[in-house]
């Protein structure tokens, strides 16, 4: 199964992905889904990329920031403030948040690009505890060979997905050649008098983004550009309600 598109940083994409193969009627014709409410597989994930297209959800609820790999900046949503912690999925697996961000959505599928051609081809984390043979949860294809419409449904949204990729690519070079990033730095509590810092993040800069020139501020505004520079910095403020979230965890762990 192939669809059009630009290449992406796999090894970004893969953060949660084991064991990811082609999808193919050969191999996975007696093959479900059950994807169920078990978010278990993110649970050591802190961060995960996040798509312009959801910056007006994500931005109610997470910190979004910008990851710099070289010279590219790939926004990200913050779901934790130390490595391998997730605050958002409960010691049950349960997702503990309003918002669920796409990356996470997606899973077990993912788009994964031929070597030297512009096609991509869906495949799935074989390693995921949902993907299995025994009729559990949604079939991948029927029992005439045909694709089932759950597995129509998810190469379309892993599609759309890929295509907000390119989205998002194109604003982050937008802001990245204009030169409005800088570094920032979350301090936080992690005990009695211990304080710690999370840091290779970037933010738009405020200053930067009002001293460029009324043209420029135009064309960012009329490309919606502006309105994604603005939700990024003012999600930012939720790195209080995140920091709080991390003390309740914390405390709850070490309750008898």
């Amino acid at each position: 199964m192939n669809s059009s598109g630009k290449a992406t940083n796999m090894d970004k994409q893969l953060l949660i992905y084991e064991n990811a193969v082609p999808v193919s009627k050969l191999r996975h014709e007696n093959f479900s889904v059950d994807i169920g409410e078990d978010f278990s597989f993110a649970k050591e994930i802190n961060a995960v990329p996040a798509m312009t297209a959801e910056f007006s959800h994500l931005a109610r609820e997470f910190p979004i920031g910008f990851a710099k790999s070289g010279s590219i900046f790939v926004p990200v949503a913050l779901l934790g403030l130390r490595d391998e912690e997730n605050l958002y999925v409960a010691e049950d697996g349960l997702w503990d948040g309003r918002y669920i961000p796409a990356f996470l959505r997606r899973y077990p599928f993912v788009f994964s690009k031929k070597p030297n051609e512009d096609a991509y081809v869906l495949c799935i984390d074989e390693a995921f505890g949902g993907v299995n043979s025994d009729d559990r949860g949604q079939r991948l294809f029927e029992k005439n060979g045909e694709e089932t419409n759950y597995l129509k449904d998810m190469l379309s949204f892993v599609t759309k997905y890929q295509r907000e990729v390119r989205r998002t690519e194109t604003f982050c070079k937008t802001l990245s050649d204009l030169g409005v990033f800088s570094a920032v730095q979350v301090n936080f509590e992690v005990g009695k008098g211990k304080n710690a810092t999370t840091g290779g993040i970037f933010s738009v800069d405020r200053e930067k983004l009002q001293s460029l020139s009324k043209d420029t501020v135009k064309i960012l505004l009329e490309s919606g550009d502006l309105e994604l520079a603005h939700a990024q910095m003012l999600s930012l403020g939720n790195v209080d309600s995140l920091v709080a979230r991390m003390k309740a965890w914390t405390m709850a762990s070490r309750s008898p």
